[in-house]
């Protein structure tokens, strides 16, 4: 820090707050050593223009003493500007455990986190999951400001009806649905809707319909089967009332996995914006 001292030199002004915090690891704070590094440290920053911020600063400086080294005499200081944080508290605030409506395969909220991230949610930005399920890739990109859109081809989950994935629960209520989980995280002017439709049928959209980014959790078959619109093969014991129509009513057909996959891949490279992303979930299966 003395031998690197103009590196701080343009935060030396009246219009840059900061602070300075001290963080050992592996080890509680110690009052006297805080003040003895403070001490020693913070006149290296020469920030004495700058105003000093304790809540809300621009600028954030922090040195972590490291006592997990053994031994103590390896022990290191290290020192740096923080441009950013990892957001925990985001993986409470959003746990399933306290959301109103799940399924059985509503993603885990730390990892639909880092995918929003893959992504670059942001204000501004249009969001597709062709898989929404209950919507639990969708929340994190609105929170961090996108407008999410999904397609779901089971009615009974896009529209929260039917049984309970919840261990104790039987049945859904009214207050356990997709737009409702929104509304429990104050999201809600970001949500669009979920299209009750088939993943596959791009003809869905609109040539000139484009998104920013797709984001996706496909089904492959452990929790949750791939499905798309289509007609089962006839059996000869099977028979139909005269009054029936072959498209009463949508059935549908297995979804193979490498189907799933190449239509995810041809929907994102006709519809996305260029400089688009597309994140998604692959099954691997791990050789033993």
């Amino acid at each position: 820090m003395r031998e690197n001292s103009e590196v701080f030199e343009v935060y030396n002004s009246e219009a840059e707050t900061w602070k300075f915090q001290i963080r050992p690891q592996g080890k509680r704070p110690n009052s006297d050593r805080i003040t003895e590094l403070r001490e020693r440290f913070t006149p290296l920053l020469k920030n004495d223009r700058a105003p000093v911020s304790l809540e809300n600063p621009k600028h954030e400086f922090t040195l972590i003493e490291d006592f997990l080294t053994i031994p103590a005499e390896n022990r290191k200081i290290y020192f740096g500007r923080k441009i950013g944080d990892g957001q925990y508290l985001l993986k409470s605030r959003y746990n399933l455990k306290d959301r109103k409506y799940i399924g059985n395969s509503t993603m885990d909220p730390e990892l639909a986190f880092i995918q929003a991230n893959l992504i670059h949610a942001q204000p501004n930005s249009i969001i597709l999951d062709p898989f929404s399920g209950t919507g639990g890739l969708l929340i994190p990109a609105a929170h961090f400001g996108s407008t999410v859109i999904g397609t779901e081809i089971n009615y009974m989950v896009a529209r929260g009806e039917g049984k309970s994935a919840r261990q104790g629960e039987k049945f859904l209520t009214k207050e356990q649905n997709v737009a409702l989980n929104f509304k429990q995280y104050n999201l809600q002017k970001y949500f669009c809707d979920i299209i009750i439709g088939d993943a596959s049928r791009h003809g869905l959209w609109r040539e000139s319909a484009r998104f920013d980014a797709i984001i996706a959790d496909p089904p492959y078959g452990i929790r949750e089967k791939g499905r798309i619109v289509g007609n089962k093969v006839r059996k000869e014991h099977w028979t139909l009332p005269s009054s029936a129509h072959d498209s009463h009513y949508p059935e549908k057909t297995i979804y193979s996995l490498n189907k799933v996959f190449l239509d995810l891949l041809n929907l994102s490279a006709a519809r996305l914006a260029i400089g688009g992303r597309v994140a998604f979930w692959f099954p691997v299966l791990k050789s033993t």
